[in-house]
């Protein structure tokens, strides 16, 4: 792979997953040593089968939270506070020159929500 460009900008759908207390890891191949040092992932979820919105992590409801707790190279690892089935994952992977050019076409960009950031990285909803 050489260096990070916007045309390396990455999205991924990951469908039916269970998150476990312990950890649970999601292969992200597009996650290189260039995005650990100077990249950003970004985690959202959805329940599987479902319309409705996509939630950014960390996310919290009732007595339930669910994290990224790390990325690293090739994966990122989620945990929840109770053990969660049935869970869509989008995870977006931007590198760190993506970064600063949508800083600068997008300054008041919200990470959190998947519509906008969808929208500025022209991703597929």
């Amino acid at each position: 792979q050489g260096p990070a460009g916007d045309a390396n900008v990455s999205s991924y759908l990951l469908t039916g997953i269970t998150v476990v207390v312990t950890g649970t890891t999601l292969s992200i191949p597009a996650i290189d040593q260039s995005i650990v040092d100077q990249g950003i992932v970004i985690v959202y979820f959805s329940n599987t089968g479902t319309t409705g919105p996509w939630y950014s992590l960390p996310f919290t409801n009732g007595g339930a939270t669910i994290s990224m707790v790390s990325f690293g190279v090739g994966a990122v690892t989620v945990t929840s506070t109770t053990q969660q089935t049935g869970l869509d994952f989008r995870v977006v992977v931007i590198p760190g020159t993506s970064v600063t050019k949508l800083n600068v076409s997008n300054p008041n960009l919200n990470f959190r929500n998947f519509t906008a950031v969808a929208n500025a990285l022209h991703l597929s909803n």
